[in-house]
C-alpha cells in the first residue's frame, strides 16, 4: 500500500521497525515480500519488523539470558503463591485468589514502568495507604525477592533490562529504529527511546500517512444487532464492489463476537457475487479461547473422566470423532447412546458402565476398549511403582495425559483439515509445553490440580486459525492501529466507549496512579486517549463510517462526543434501519410451503404401520407429530431423571395390574380378599416385578421407598375403585388384536376388558398414571382415539357389545374412573352419553357417539395414510411434552407471526 512506502523502505535500508500488536507486523511483512516481487526480486534479507515484545526477547537471547524470562503464566502461578502465603501468614481470606493475582500483577506492571523515568514509590509517605495497598507491598517484596533468590526475570522488568544492558553496551543499538502504530509511548516505552537516542540512534514513532481526502459518513441505528446487521449489509456492498480491503471495527469485539460472526456469516451468504465476498474466510482478528475447539474439548473432556462418569460426558464422548473408533463406530455409538437414555442412566461408575456395555453384546468395540483404558488409567500410576496419590510433575503428569491420549486414539481416524492441524499444533506446542514450564514454579501435584492447570491455560490460549482472507476484517479498536484500509466502518461509539471509564487498580493509591498517568486514571487521560484514537480510525481509510446504537434493551444511549469533531457542523447523521442500509441492495428470498409428506401407496392398502394406537392420538394432537415419529422414525433422545420417572411408573403400573388381574379373574374374586390379603398379595406381585426390571443405580437406592408406594396406590385403587364395581368378569389382559382402521392396520393392546354378567355388555379399561380428561373422549375434537377404537372394534372372550368405555386414572391423591357409558350405573362416576359433554354437540346416545368416533378415527387414518403432516397442534397443550419443538421449529414461526 501507499501508505507504507516509506516504512517499507526504512525496512530495505536495515531499520528496526517494532509495532504496537502482531497483526500489523504480519501486514507489514506481507506487504513488504508483495513490494519485492513486484520489482522482479526472487530472493530478498528478512526486514527487522518485529513487535516490540519480540524485540525485546530477541535482544535477551543475545545476552544469552532468554532462559531467565518468565512465562506469563509462571508469572501468574508465581503471584498467587506470594498472595495465599502471605493470606495463611495473616490468617486471612480470600475467595478470589486468580483474579487478585492479576490485579496485582497488573498494579507492578504500572509502577515498573512508571519507576523507569522516575520515582515511584507506592509507599512514599505522600500516600494514606488502605489495608489492601499494604498487602500489595507484602507480596510485591515477596515476588520480587523470589525471583531475585531463583535468578528468574519477571516480564514488568524486561525493558529496563534491555536498558540497562543498551546503558553498559552489552546490547549493540540499532543505526535506526521506529516505533510504529503507537498512538502514545508509555513511560517505560519512553524510558527506550531516551536511551536509544543517547546513544547515537535516529528514533521516529511513525503514523502511517492517512488519506488526503476522507469521505466521512455516520449512522445511528436501533440497537447493536440493526448496527451489526447494517455494518454486515455495508461490508458486502464494498466486497461486491471490489473497493479493496474492507474493516469492520468493533470496540467490545470480545462480548459480541458470537454474534458478528453469525450475522456477518449470514449475510454475505446472500451475495450474488460469491467470487468477490469473503462469505466464510473473512479475518476475525479475536480468537476463541483453545478450549473451546472440538479436539482440545474433547481431550480435556476425555483427562476428566473419573471413577464414575455422568450420562452428559458419556455422551460428549460417544459423539465425538476425535477418538478412535468415532466415525466408523458412529451409527453403533448413537444406538448405544440412545440405549443408556432408555436405561435412565444418569451417573454410573466405569467399572458398571463397561459391564452394562458387555451384556448387551452389540456395543461398540473400541468404545468399550475406550472405558477400559480409562479405569485402568484412574487405578494404576503410569510412573514406577509409585501410588496413585503420590504428587508429580507437571513435567510428568504432561507426558501421563499425552500418552492417555495416544492411547485413546486422539485425535481421531478422520483427515484433519488445515484448521485441526493448527489447533493440534496449538496443543503440542503451546499448551503441553506451557503446562511443562510451570514445574520450574509449581511444586508437584496430584492429577487433578494438574488437570485444572491444564483447563486453565487453555482457556486463557486464545486460538485464531491463520487467516484465509484478508479482504475483510472484522477487528478490535486497539488491533487496527499502524493500519490501513481502503474502507472503514467503525461501530459502537456511545460515550461509554469514547471515553472510556476509568478504571482504578485497587492495589496502587490513586493519587500515585494520576501522577503517573496510569492508564485508566483520570478522566483528562481518557480523554486524551479517545481523541488519539478517533483521530488514528479517520485517518485509516479513504472511505470511513461512524455509527451508534441507540439503544441498549429499555436504556437510551448517546454518541460518543469525539465522533462529531471531525464532521461538519452542519452535518446530520443518518438513521439507519435495521432491515435496510442506504444503497445495500437487498436479495428476495423464496419461501416454500411443504406440509405433505410421502403418501402411503394406495394400491398396497391396508398398510400394516408400527406403533398402534398411538399413531391415531398423535395425528389428532398434531399431523407433523405423527408423520415425524411414525413414518421418519424421528424421536429426540429421552433425558434421564433421577429416581424412577414418570413413564417408568406407568409401566410398573401396567405391569403389576396385568399380574394381579391374570390371577384374580373376577370382581367376586376381589371381593373375597381380606384387606390383608390383598395388601400381601400385591406386596408379592410388586416385589416380582421390579426384580425384572432394570434399575439405574439411583433408582436401585429407592426400590423399597418405590415398592411401598406402587403397593399402597393399587390397594387404595383396588379398594376405593374397584370393589366397589357392580359384578363383572375379566376376559381379557393386555390382550393383543389387528384391528384394520381406514387405509391402516394398526395392533390393539387394551389394558383389560371386563364383561357385564347381567346384560353381556363388555367395558374397556385403559390405565393411565398421569392426568386424563373426558373432554379430549368426546369433546369435538377426538384427542384419546385408543378407547374408541376398542369400542367400535370389539374384542374376543366376550360376546356382548362395548357398552363403556374407561380410563382407571391412578394418582396419589387423584384417583377416578374418566369414561363414558350407554347408560348411567354402569360404572360409578361414569356419565351415560347423554349427560356427558357429547351432549353439547347434539349426540344422547352411544349409537351416534360411535358413529362420530367412527367418522373422526377414520379421518385421522385417511390423513396419516395420506402423509399429511403439517404443523398444526390441536392446543398449546399439544407442544408441552412434545420432542420435535426443535425440529418443527414452531416456537421461531409464531415468534415470526
Amino acid at each position: 500500500m501507499n501508505a507504507y512506502k516509506s516504512i517499507y523502505a526504512a525496512a530495505a535500508s536495515g531499520a528496526v521497525l517494532v509495532t504496537v500488536n502482531r497483526r500489523l507486523a504480519r501486514t507489514l511483512h506481507d506487504g513488504y515480500a508483495r513490494r519485492q516481487q513486484s520489482r522482479g526480486c526472487q530472493v530478498w534479507e528478512q526486514p527487522a519488523i518485529f513487535t516490540l515484545e519480540t524485540w525485546l526477547r530477541r535482544c535477551l537471547a543475545a545476552l544469552g539470558e532468554e532462559g531467565r524470562l518468565l512465562t506469563p503464566a509462571q508469572s501468574d502461578c508465581l503471584w498467587q503463591q506470594m498472595i495465599r502465603t502471605d493470606l495463611d501468614k495473616h490468617d486471612l481470606g480470600l475467595m478470589q485468589v486468580q483474579a487478585t493475582s492479576r490485579l496485582a500483577a497488573q498494579a507492578h506492571r504500572l509502577v515498573s514502568d512508571a519507576q523507569c523515568v522516575g520515582q515511584c514509590a507506592v509507599s512514599s509517605p505522600l500516600f494514606d495507604l488502605s489495608p489492601e495497598h499494604q498487602a500489595f507491598l507484602r507480596w510485591q517484596s515477596a515476588y520480587l525477592l523470589y525471583c531475585e533468590q531463583k535468578g528468574w526475570l519477571d516480564t514488568a522488568a524486561l525493558t529496563g533490562h534491555i536498558i540497562q544492558a543498551l546503558s553498559t553496551g552489552n546490547i549493540f543499538a540499532p543505526s535506526k529504529f521506529i516505533f510504529l502504530g503507537f498512538d502514545e509511548l508509555n513511560p517505560v516505552q519512553t524510558c527506550l527511546q531516551q536511551q536509544l537516542e543517547a546513544l547515537g540512534t535516529t528514533v521516529e514513532v511513525v503514523v502511517p500517512e492517512s488519506a488526503p481526502e476522507v469521505e466521512l459518513d455516520c449512522y445511528s441505528c436501533r440497537d447493536e444487532m440493526s448496527e451489526i446487521l447494517a455494518a454486515a449489509k455495508w461490508a458486502r456492498q464494498q466486497l461486491e464492489d471490489q473497493v479493496g480491503t474492507v474493516a469492520v471495527v468493533v470496540p467490545d469485539l470480545a462480548r459480541l463476537q458470537g454474534a458478528v460472526e453469525r450475522i456477518f456469516r449470514r449475510e454475505l451468504q446472500r451475495s450474488l457475487f460469491p467470487q468477490r465476498v469473503a462469505a466464510q474466510t473473512f479475518n476475525v482478528s479475536l480468537g476463541n479461547p483453545l478450549h473451546q475447539q472440538g479436539m482440545v474439548a474433547t481431550a480435556l473432556e476425555l483427562l476428566g473422566v473419573g471413577y464414575s462418569v455422568e450420562l452428559d460426558t458419556i455422551s460428549y464422548l460417544l459423539r465425538s470423532p476425535w477418538l478412535a473408533g468415532g466415525v466408523t463406530e458412529a451409527g453403533a455409538r448413537a444406538q448405544l447412546e440412545r440405549w443408556l437414555r432408555q436405561q435412565n442412566v444418569r451417573e454410573i461408575s466405569l467399572s458398571a458402565l463397561i459391564k452394562l456395555c458387555r451384556q448387551r453384546g452389540d456395543s461398540p468395540r473400541s468404545f468399550t476398549q475406550l472405558l477400559l483404558l480409562l479405569r485402568d488409567a484412574r487405578s494404576k500410576t503410569s510412573f514406577n511403582s509409585l501410588s496413585k496419590s503420590a504428587p508429580r510433575s507437571l513435567v510428568q503428569w504432561g507426558d501421563h495425559f499425552n500418552q492417555l491420549l495416544q492411547q485413546a486414539g486422539w485425535p481421531g481416524e478422520r483427515a484433519l483439515t488445515s484448521e485441526d492441524f493448527q489447533t493440534l499444533s496449538a496443543w503440542r506446542d503451546k499448551l503441553l509445553p506451557a503446562l511443562a514450564e510451570l514445574s520450574a514454579v509449581h511444586p508437584a501435584t496430584d492429577r487433578s490440580t494438574a488437570l485444572n492447570l491444564l483447563r486453565k491455560l487453555a482457556m486463557e490460549q486464545l486460538f485464531q486459525p491463520k487467516a484465509q482472507d484478508d479482504r475483510l476484517q472484522v477487528t478490535g479498536i486497539l488491533e487496527t492501529a499502524g493500519l490501513h484500509f481502503d474502507a472503514l466502518w467503525v461501530m459502537g461509539l456511545t460515550d461509554q466507549v469514547l471515553p472510556g471509564r476509568v478504571q482504578h487498580n485497587p492495589f496502587l493509591p490513586v493519587e500515585l496512579q494520576r501522577q503517573h498517568r496510569m492508564p485508566h486514571s483520570s478522566v483528562q487521560h481518557e480523554n486524551d486517549f479517545a481523541k488519539l484514537t478517533m483521530q488514528r480510525l479517520i485517518s485509516a481509510a479513504p472511505q470511513v463510517v461512524l455509527s451508534y446504537p441507540c439503544r441498549d434493551g429499555d436504556m437510551s444511549l448517546r454518541p460518543s462526543p469525539f465522533m462529531f469533531a471531525h464532521l461538519p457542523d452542519d452535518y446530520t447523521v443518518v438513521a439507519v434501519d435495521e432491515d435496510m442500509t442506504p444503497e445495500a441492495k437487498l436479495i428476495d428470498l423464496e419461501s416454500l410451503v411443504d406440509e405433505v409428506g410421502v403418501a402411503l401407496n394406495p394400491a398396497e392398502a391396508p398398510h400394516e404401520v408400527q406403533g398402534g394406537t398411538a399413531i391415531i392420538k398423535e395425528q389428532a394432537l398434531c399431523p407433523f407429530r405423527a408423520y415425524a415419529h411414525y413414518r421418519l422414525k424421528v424421536r429426540a433422545l429421552e433425558s434421564p431423571q433421577a429416581g424412577f420417572d414418570s413413564r417408568l411408573r406407568g409401566d410398573l403400573v401396567h405391569k403389576v395390574l396385568e399380574r394381579f388381574w391374570s390371577q384374580i379373574t373376577s370382581h367376586q374374586q376381589l371381593c373375597a380378599l381380606s384387606a390383608v390379603e390383598l395388601e400381601q398379595l400385591l406386596a408379592k406381585l410388586t416385589q416380582k416385578v421390579l426384580e425384572q426390571v432394570e434399575l439405574n443405580e439411583q433408582a436401585t437406592e429407592l426400590l423399597a421407598i418405590e415398592q411401598q408406594r406402587l403397593t399402597a396406590l393399587i390397594v387404595d385403587w383396588l379398594q376405593q375403585f374397584e370393589q366397589l364395581r357392580t359384578p363383572f368378569t375379566v376376559v381379557a389382559v393386555e390382550q393383543r388384536k389387528k384391528i384394520t382402521l381406514g387405509a391402516l392396520v394398526l395392533t390393539a393392546v387394551p389394558d383389560r376388558v371386563d364383561c357385564l354378567p347381567d346384560n353381556g355388555g363388555q367395558v374397556v379399561i385403559d390405565y393411565k398414571s398421569g392426568a386424563v380428561s373426558n373432554g379430549d373422549l368426546v369433546g369435538a375434537q377426538l384427542l384419546e382415539p385408543q378407547l374408541p377404537i376398542y369400542a367400535l372394534k370389539g374384542f374376543d372372550g366376550g360376546q356382548g357389545q362395548v357398552v363403556a368405555v374407561t380410563f382407571a386414572q391412578l394418582r396419589v391423591g387423584e384417583c377416578a374412573f374418566k369414561g363414558v357409558a350407554a347408560s348411567d350405573g354402569i360404572i360409578a362416576g361414569v356419565k351415560s352419553v347423554e349427560k356427558s359433554l357429547a351432549a353439547k354437540r347434539d349426540i344422547y346416545d352411544w349409537a351416534a357417539l360411535l358413529a362420530d368416533w367412527e367418522q373422526q378415527l377414520e379421518r385421522l387414518a385417511s390423513e396419516f395414510a395420506a402423509g399429511q403432516a403439517q404443523v398444526l397442534p390441536v392446543k398449546v397443550s399439544a407442544c408441552q411434552f412434545c420432542d420435535l419443538s426443535g425440529l418443527c421449529r414452531i416456537a421461531a414461526r409464531d415468534g415470526e407471526e
